[in-house]
């Protein structure tokens, strides 16, 4: 419990402090992988997509503005149906 706080406390630093929008996602989909049912990531794919929201893509219908959020949710959840098959995960 206490890696899972501290990695919390890491990604939180990363959304405010890293100059790259790819960092936080790296270690966040890592961390859906590490951790089970790491539903933390849902508010952080809100608050990247509140800080660095991407406004110009249009072409998905308004869905733009959540696009971190539901990468991290469809993510999250194909992580963890698929946990059970993986060998080195028990």
């Amino acid at each position: 419990m206490l890696k899972r706080i501290i990695f919390d406390i890491v990604l939180l630093l990363s959304v405010f402090l890293s100059p790259w929008w790819w960092l936080p996602v790296i270690l966040i989909v890592f961390s859906i992988f590490i951790f089970p049912h790491f539903w933390e990531a849902v508010v952080f794919g809100i608050l990247i997509d509140s800080l660095i929201g991407v406004s110009s893509l249009t072409y998905l219908g308004g869905l733009s503005h959540w696009i971190f959020t539901l990468s991290f949710l469809i993510i999250i959840l194909v992580i963890n149906k698929f946990k059970k098959y993986l060998s080195f995960y028990k």
